[in-house]
């Protein structure tokens, strides 16, 4: 993908406000780190009945929204898949219980799907997507990834030993339902696509973008121990119903 393919991130924009940010021989390292970091999170977060394919349906919805180009009507193949997968996924008041599932092949070939896309469209012979812009439609899978990782090496374990203390099983630790997890957690994904997609097109600055970015991500690992924090401050904002979602 990366060097056959010659899906390359050769730099990240103006990020800081001194020019592009240019990766020169550490770009296809750099590339590399980036489609197995998304792989990854994409796996990560297939923890609950449809939370994987609805965080992958939105990041792929805001890649199509971002702006027209050769990739949009392919990008709309895949949401009319991953719709018709979700139906079947997703808890609802017709479905208590998912019936289909994705496995560790499923969700992996969704986060190379959506690294692909991701490289692809923010590369700058035909960029639809800043860099950053699409750093903030990946934010919290990116975010889960690095805290957990955090974490678990601070606590002297693998980074990838397997654990509860991702974002999604904090909801569940609170009292939310699965499909009331999932739902608040594709709710964030969509306000995260927003400022990265939205935000950089009217005009708001790549450095502030970026700078909040780099705070967000910060803040996720040094609270990686107390997470259920947020999912608690919600609960108290929309009490959770005692229903089996």
């Amino acid at each position: 993908v990366v060097v056959p393919g010659g899906v390359v991130i050769h730099q990240l924009g103006n990020l800081f406000g001194l020019g592009d940010f240019g990766l020169g021989f550490m770009a296809i390292p750099f590339s590399l780190a980036c489609v197995m970091l998304v792989i990854n999170a994409i796996n990560l977060m297939d923890g609950l009945d449809g939370l994987a394919g609805g965080v992958s349906f939105v990041i792929l919805g805001w890649f199509a929204l971002a702006g027209f180009s050769v990739h949009t009507p392919q990008i709309l193949i895949l949401l009319g898949a991953l719709a018709g997968f979700l139906v079947y996924n997703m808890r609802s008041p017709l479905r208590r219980k998912a019936c289909v599932f994705l496995g560790d092949a499923g969700s992996m070939c969704l986060g190379l799907i959506i690294a692909w896309y991701a490289i692809k469209l923010s590369m700058p012979t035909a960029r639809v997507i800043e860099p950053m812009g699409v750093a903030w439609v990946l934010a919290l899978p990116i975010w889960d990834e690095c805290a957990q990782f955090y974490r678990r090496v601070r606590e002297g374990r693998h980074p990838f030993s397997p654990d509860r203390g991702h974002f999604h099983h904090h909801f569940i630790q609170v009292g939310f339902t699965p499909g009331q997890s999932v739902s608040i957690i594709l709710g964030i994904m969509v306000l995260s696509g927003f400022v990265g997609i939205v935000s950089l097109n009217i005009g708001v600055p790549l450095v502030m973008l970026t700078v909040v970015w780099i705070i967000g991500i910060l803040a996720h690992m040094a609270a990686s121990k107390d997470l259920e924090k947020y999912p608690a401050l919600i609960s108290k904002i929309f009490p959770v119903r005692d229903v089996d979602e």
